[in-house]
């Protein structure tokens, strides 16, 4: 019983949420793709990547631009899938499909690039002189 749970889950997740949400006005942000992904496969096991269609537009697009410039959009929290008014904890503005977090890029000094978390920005400001943030667009 306990092994059916995951498989359960899994194709909840993967086949009876995303048509449904788009019957809510929410898109799933792309998980599997090269320019836009999330930081970790925890957010959209956790229904945590859904948006409205106007962002998922504006992301995609955005991301198709910036892969000229070698640029990935990572980006972490989104919103549930389904009803407005349903706040993401701890992001209470995340509840009407139209807020996403996006992860910092950094380069090091020898322009590699590196993907912080927006949550570790003013550590990692305050720790590390050697991370330049640098202006993408």
């Amino acid at each position: 019983m306990r092994h059916i749970f995951p498989f359960l889950y899994m194709a909840t997740n993967l086949i009876i949420v995303p048509p449904i949400a788009k019957s809510f006005g929410r898109e799933e942000l792309p998980v599997f793709n090269s320019n836009v992904k999330p930081q970790n496969l925890v957010y959209p096991l956790l229904f945590r990547n859904y948006v409205s269609p106007d962002l998922h537009h504006l992301l995609v697009n955005s991301s198709q631009e910036l892969k000229l410039k070698s640029i990935e959009i990572t980006y972490l929290d989104a919103n549930f899938p389904f009803f407005n008014n349903f706040p993401l904890l701890p992001h209470l503005s995340h509840n009407d499909g139209k807020k996403v977090d996006i992860s910092f890029m950094y380069l090091d000094e020898n322009g590699n690039q590196q993907i912080k978390s927006h949550r570790f920005l003013v550590m990692a400001l305050i720790l590390t002189s050697s991370l330049k943030l640098q202006e993408i667009v």
